[in-house]
């Protein structure tokens, strides 16, 4: 089979889907206040993913022309200022809003003498002038960059800066003698030994929640005579600014080791629900969950980081001090009990605090009041 790539229109199924991802989990470390409010601002629209990483994803592991379609290069050679920034978009928004969200449909910026005029004077912009003149200054100077909106629409939107070191990171992923078998799809098509899976989503229950996660890529290695799979390996790949040796700071930091956990424990749920012809992995012999990473500030030098059993065991059940005997990181098993917990009593105030009536022990590594792990 080779190169097999989830359509889009799963993709994004997956993200409209409410079960819970170990990224949401991992909210629930600073509390239900901060869990709350990470929650409405995913309702709210904000983004899934970092706008970088997610368009070298896309480029990499997503279906031929997904990146045209999602994103929108900005060509200006030069800004109007914020103010004027300002005026244009209040414009662009309105007929957004209450017009059209066809571009086909907008028309040229100078046709809405109206709305221009509400908005320069909803702005503030240039107060001493006659409304006249405002409207008709206004006209020209948002005329390039109201077509730059109208290109937009329905996109995220990167500068040309941007764009092109997203082309060299990529470039890098796939040429560099570390990563370019991963990401080479017309080697890989010729190879009758490797299938690699690209952007693949999986839904499981775990202690009777429905979970999911959405693995980068998976490669699946078969016996050459008889097609028997043999072994597999998940992947995810990370951008980040910095150095890629620097990446084990990532992973305490954002707590990728849940992730990396998550993950290699989806696979082989008894429970799991793939995508049509992904192939059933439960008892199959697989390689250490890794990470891809590669730098977008310092591109070049891309590593790959196999998770060992110590990292994922942390990211099961968290990390006990071995001194002081204090768990000072929690893992996917704490959370997922905790989410249960709140489900039911209706996300209040914290577990910790109301088992142990608002007084907390603190110690130099935190809270040391037990969770339910």
């Amino acid at each position: 089979m080779g190169v097999i790539i989830t359509p889009q229109a799963q993709i994004d199924a997956y993200y409209a889907d409410s079960a819970v991802s170990q990224s949401i989990l991992k909210e629930l470390q600073g509390g239900i206040d901060k869990f709350l409010a990470a929650q409405r601002k995913r309702e709210e629209g904000t983004k899934k993913h970092f706008l970088f990483g997610s368009a070298v994803d896309t480029i990499l592991t997503g279906e031929n022309g997904e990146y045209d379609k999602q994103y929108h290069v900005s060509t200006l050679a030069k800004r109007p200022s914020d103010a004027e920034i300002n005026v244009i978009e209040t414009v662009f928004n309105n007929i957004i809003e209450n017009i059209t969200e066809n571009p086909e449909e907008i028309g040229s910026f100078g046709e809405y003498g109206s709305l221009i005029e509400k908005a320069v004077e909803a702005c503030k912009w240039q107060p001493a002038w006659k409304i006249e003149t405002r409207v008709t200054k206004m006209a020209t100077i948002g005329e390039v960059y109201f077509e730059d909106l109208k290109k937009s629409i329905g996109k995220s939107v990167i500068s040309g800066d941007v764009a092109k070191q997203i082309e060299i990171v990529v470039e890098s992923l796939k040429t560099n003698p570390r990563t370019s078998k991963y990401f080479s799809r017309k080697d890989l098509v010729d190879n009758d030994q490797v299938d690699i899976y690209y952007q693949v989503p999986l839904y499981f229950k775990l202690k009777g929640i429905e979970c999911k996660a959405l693995l980068d890529f998976i490669v699946v290695f078969k016996h050459r005579n008889t097609g028997k799979i043999l072994w597999y390996q998940p992947f995810d790949l990370k951008t980040k600014s910095g150095y890629t040796i620097e990446f084990p700071n990532s992973v305490k930091a954002f707590r990728y080791d849940i992730q990396a956990a998550w993950y290699s424990d989806a696979l082989q749920n008894d429970t799991l629900h793939s995508p049509a012809g992904f192939p059933d992995l439960v008892g199959i012999e697989s390689k250490p969950f890794s990470f891809v990473v590669e730098s977008s500030t310092d591109p070049g030098k891309p590593l790959i980081f196999q998770c060992n059993d110590t990292l994922l065991d942390v990211g099961r059940n968290g990390f006990v001090n071995p001194t002081t005997g204090n768990r000072s990181q929690r893992g996917y098993h704490s959370l997922i009990n905790e989410y249960i917990y709140h489900s039911k009593t209706n996300w209040i105030e914290d577990r910790v605090v109301t088992e142990n009536n608002g007084v907390l022990e603190l110690g130099y590594e935190g809270v040391v009041n037990n969770y339910e792990y």
